[in-house]
């Protein structure tokens, strides 16, 4: 195997969970409203350190595109994928953007976001533009600050994150309720 080069990104980038190979600088960011089956996703200009696979029509909710899936260089996990080309009209300006999906990666500030359990967004297909119901928002939120260790001043027990974290579709009434509440 040959000797693996990276790039090294300066300044406020994103980097992957698994490894922390940096991917892409928060000034290249072009979007965040896109979301895919495991939540959200970010569009970018440019995009280091991976490798693409095989090109693939893929239907989404704003239609029909040709898409590469990327991979992180150093620990070869799926962190999105590039638009190749979109067939509409309106579409045309995320050909050569690449997508990286939220969970897969640490953000600027050293943030994890944890994926919400697919039973959310079952039948989905990775897709961007989709807007999800507010279950996903109060999720996400809570997930949020479990992940930003500020979970005491939340008044919640630990276990009912724990629940969150390992069987979210039981329990997103729970967490809800806990939302309107506080």
């Amino acid at each position: 195997m040959g000797r693996l080069f990276l790039i090294t990104l300066e300044g406020n980038f994103y980097s992957c969970k698994h490894c922390n190979t940096h991917f892409a600088l928060a000034d290249d960011l072009i979007s965040k409203n896109f979301h895919c089956r495991h939540g959200k996703a970010y569009l970018f200009d440019k995009v280091v350190n991976v490798t693409v696979g095989e090109k693939e029509e893929r239907m989404m909710i704003t239609g029909m595109h040709t898409v590469v899936d990327i991979f992180c260089v150093a620990c070869g996990s799926i962190v999105g994928w590039k638009y190749e080309a979109a067939y509409e009209k309106s579409q045309k300006y995320k050909e050569g953007k690449f997508i990286i999906e939220r969970f897969k990666v640490v953000g600027p500030d050293g943030s994890l976001y944890m994926a919400p359990h697919e039973a959310l967004v079952a039948g989905m297909e990775a897709d961007d533009d989709a807007e999800y119901d507010s279950v996903f928002d109060a999720v996400t939120i809570l997930i949020t600050v479990y992940n930003s260790d500020l979970l005491g001043s939340l008044c919640m027990p630990r276990a009912c994150v724990l629940a969150i974290d390992t069987n979210l579709s039981r329990c997103s009434s729970i967490v809800v309720s806990f939302v309107m509440e506080h």
